[in-house]
């Protein structure tokens, strides 16, 4: 199989980028909105940003960037800028033959890229993952399946260049589980670990993070028991810990009651580690009923998603739930302090109290946002999909990808 790759620096014309500064609610300044995009639909996933400011969003292009030729279906394509020379754009954009799309990305302390995703037709899927170094070449790309469809979602680098490839997977037995594949800083792999395999839990990734030992922390959901502990109700928010040695250090389910569709995973400061989420709540006139289904649901049920936090403490032994007045749920969260945290969902991102749980500020997006991410001085990047002008900025074709950045 060959994999095509072209590395392109885009000068300023093709660039869309709007300096608004602009204070919402006494909420944080809307430094600029960035958008970019082919003729065709174009998707943002994930950003992350490096300590010299370099902006990196992944994501997936039915189009062509400037540049380059796309045979059919989806190209993965990694994007990268300078906050401070917004002019040197540097597109990355790559094909397997099938449909791929990039749906993860952290970077290294050398500024080396790790960028995950998928590709192959739908339910034959297969991972990758791939390293870009500073200059945007691609040093390694490797691929990986467990039988059916494999589906990374996130990643996550540490200090030594081992990098953490999280996402969902299916046998041909129809059994789901989720799983973390570890790469050496030479893309060797040296551990593949699993939960969920031995059961039809049937879970759910979402993202994956550091605490501050350097160990990966991943979060998600599952409809069943968990490595021996059962859910509470439909499904169970869960948090799992992988220790130096390679191995599962704790797993732990929410136990809450209700429908709990967590994603989001950030760790505070102190060291405690939240999630965010979406409890599924169908209202039948003035009775809420978690355990419905959405095809049971009728005409006249109204199906919420209100949004939630868990504070799992450091080690995930204790739980302390706070439901917002947000909803939409909430697939991506970032701690700023030990008292608040940005969230970002399909409709809005929003800057929460931890402690209270109250909104102290929220913009609504009727755009589709996707992953989010704080750099080292508090400022929040959010990224995601427009099809039609975003804060003043033109689209170019179907859908263009975005990133918009705050300031506290």
């Amino acid at each position: 199989m060959t994999i095509n790759l072209r590395l392109f620096v885009l000068p300023l014309a093709t660039l869309a980028l709007a300096l608004v500064s602009t204070v919402n609610a006494d909420g944080p300044v809307r430094d600029w909105t960035l958008m970019r995009g082919t003729f065709e639909e174009d998707a943002g996933y994930s950003v992350k940003v490096e300590h010299c400011g370099r902006v990196n969003v992944v994501g997936r292009t039915q189009g062509a960037f400037d540049g380059y030729v796309n045979p059919g279906g989806n190209d993965a394509y990694l994007l990268s800028f300078s906050t401070s020379d917004p002019q040197n754009v540097t597109i990355n954009q790559w094909h397997s033959g099938n449909n791929d799309r990039a749906t993860g990305v952290d970077v290294d302390p050398c500024g080396n890229r790790f960028v995950v995703g998928s590709m192959g037709d739908l339910g034959h899927e297969r991972g990758f993952v791939r390293k870009f170094d500073v200059r945007g070449h691609c040093v390694y790309h490797r691929e990986f399946h467990f039988g059916h469809r494999t589906l990374p979602e996130d990643c996550v680098v540490d200090g030594s260049g081992t990098v953490f490839v999280y996402g969902r997977a299916s046998t041909l037995e129809a059994v789901t589980f989720v799983f973390i594949q570890v790469y050496d800083c030479n893309g060797r792999l040296r551990k593949t670990l699993k939960l969920g395999h031995d059961s039809f839990a049937q879970p759910t990734a979402g993202e994956i993070t550091l605490d501050h030992c350097g160990r990966p922390i991943i979060a998600g959901y599952t409809n069943g028991p968990l490595a021996g502990i059962n859910v509470n109700g439909r499904s169970d928010g869960f948090i799992a810990r992988v220790s130096h040695n390679l191995e599962w250090d704790f797993v732990q389910l929410s136990g809450l009651p209700g429908n709990e569709l967590s994603s989001g995973v950030t760790v505070m400061p102190d060291g405690r580690i939240l999630t965010t989420g979406a409890r599924r709540v169908v209202v039948e006139g003035s009775q809420a009923n978690n355990r419905r289904s959405d095809a049971t649901a009728t005409a006249i049920d109204r199906i919420s998603y209100p949004n939630f936090i868990v504070d799992w403490g450091i080690d995930g032994s204790t739980r302390r739930e706070l439901i917002t007045s947000l909803n939409g749920g909430g697939h991506s969260i970032s701690a700023i302090s030990n008292e608040h945290a940005f969230i970002s969902s399909a409709t809005f991102v929003a800057k929460v109290n931890i402690d209270s749980g109250a909104v102290e500020w929220k913009e609504a997006f009727p755009w589709t946002t996707g992953g989010s991410c704080v750099d080292a001085l508090g400022r929040f990047y959010v990224t995601g999909a427009a099809n039609y002008p975003m804060h003043g900025q033109p689209v170019k074709g179907k859908n263009d990808v975005f990133v918009v950045r705050y300031s506290r």
